[in-house]
């Protein structure tokens, strides 16, 4: 998966514009977002750039791991495989 389908599927699942999944994007990228100790840090960051409440910063989280967890799932089962392909 390739960045631009990442921020696509951030998009998509969590119902944000390009924009914003950009941004998120972003946030992500000057952290270590799959750390649960960066988890608090990146969710006040969510809420400060997108002025959202706790809860869906913290869901927006969640599903960005959700994301590249599958993407590192599928990765290892088909290695081979071009994912970026659609």
């Amino acid at each position: 998966m390739n960045k631009t389908m990442f921020i696509e599927e951030i998009s998509k699942r969590c119902d944000i514009s390009i924009y914003d999944a950009t941004l998120v994007n972003s946030i992500l990228e000057d952290n270590f977002f799959l750390s649960k100790s960066s988890k608090d840090n990146i969710v006040n960051s969510i809420i400060g750039a997108l002025n959202i409440d706790i809860d869906k910063a913290t869901s927006i989280y969640d599903t960005c791991v959700s994301i590249a967890r599958e993407a590192v799932k599928n990765k290892l089962k088909h290695p081979f495989r071009n994912l970026d392909k659609k």
